[in-house]
């Protein structure tokens, strides 16, 4: 144990949300999974949702 493993951090989620979880604020009011994986996408990343698919159908092949 050192001094260091006590720390503890506060955060405030409302704070957290609006300053640094961009993928949240983008799939927030997303009415299905598809839709809010098309509003990750927008920002730029890939899901693991992507990934499976991609598995999925290379799979079948």
């Amino acid at each position: 144990l050192t001094p260091l493993t006590t720390l503890t951090f506060f955060l405030s989620p409302t704070v957290v949300y609006h300053t640094l979880s961009t993928p949240a604020r983008a799939v927030n009011g997303s009415s299905s999974l598809e839709e809010a994986n098309e509003a990750l996408h927008a920002i730029g990343l890939k899901t693991e949702l992507d990934l499976e698919r991609e598995k999925y159908r290379a799979q079948k092949k």
